[in-house]
C-alpha cells in the first residue's frame, strides 16, 4: 500500500508518499499520513531516491 499526501511550503506544492512496505501499515508514520488534514502544520522525516523522478519516502510525521 501507497499512501500519497502534498505539502505546501512557500508558495510550492510538493508530493510525498509512505510506503507500507517501508514502514508497515500499522506504524505510526503510515497512520498519521492517513489522517492529516488540509491546513495541518507537520514536520517529517525521509529520504530520496530517484525513480522516473525525485521520490521522496516519509518514515516519520509529526503534527503540530
Amino acid at each position: 500500500m501507497v499512501h500519497y499526501f502534498n505539502v505546501s511550503k512557500d508558495g510550492k506544492t510538493y508530493t510525498f508518499l509512505v510506503r507500507s512496505y517501508l514502514t508497515g501499515p500499522d506504524t505510526d508514520v503510515y497512520q498519521a499520513a492517513k489522517t492529516l488534514k488540509i491546513g495541518d502544520t507537520i514536520d517529517c522525516d525521509g529520504f530520496l531516491y530517484w525513480y522516473e523522478g525525485v521520490n521522496p519516502h516519509i518514515t516519520s510525521i509529526s503534527i503540530q
